[in-house]
């Protein structure tokens, strides 16, 4: 099965939740791409989508303090192992999901972004990291995979010294 490389933040800004989109493709899961490129109309089931997406991301939220403090309090430790279980569990989750909704399941769209967008989205990002860096091995672009790996970790330590260093700089200057 070839799966689609789109993550969701360039779907939305070539296609947006306009009334235009249905899953076209071999792959009919997470990212289905749409009809075309128009401008995003934001009709009745475009609103649907829109509040299905909040409420999944506001349930996807709670579940990921609820997960995250129950798994830290049983560790007794400095790892930050609540915060380890929720990005695997948001992998194998989003992992399973695609294939269940590329299998040709009839789950209306809204409803596989309210799961995917809306609950994973809440309760992790690295899990949309974990499947666009499988899709890209899948789909043997082992290069791309390799940078976005590389990339997107190290560049994501040093955006976190970066922004700590810059608001300790602020925090002086402002103090000065």
């Amino acid at each position: 099965m070839r799966l689609s490389t789109r993550s969701w933040v360039s779907w939305w800004a070539a296609e947006g939740f306009g009334e235009k989109s249905r899953p076209t493709g071999n792959f009919q899961g997470l990212f289905a791409s749409g009809d075309g490129l128009g401008v995003a109309h934001f009709g009745e089931q475009s609103m649907l989508k829109l509040l299905l997406i909040a409420v999944g991301g506001g349930l996807g939220t709670l579940a990921r303090y609820g997960v995250t403090g129950f798994a830290q309090r049983l560790s007794e430790s400095h790892f930050p192992l609540g915060t380890l279980m929720v990005n695997l569990t948001g992998c194998l989750l989003i992992g399973g999901l695609s294939a269940f909704f590329a299998g040709g399941v009839g789950v209306r769209e809204e409803y596989r972004w309210a799961i995917t967008v809306g609950f994973l989205g809440g309760f992790t990002t690295f899990a949309a990291f974990g499947f666009e860096t499988f899709a890209l091995f899948e789909n043997r672009h082992g290069g791309l995979a390799v940078a976005n790996l590389v990339i997107s970790n190290l560049g994501g330590l040093i955006a976190v010294w970066a922004g700590y260093r810059l608001v300790g700089l602020l925090r002086v200057a402002g103090a000065a």
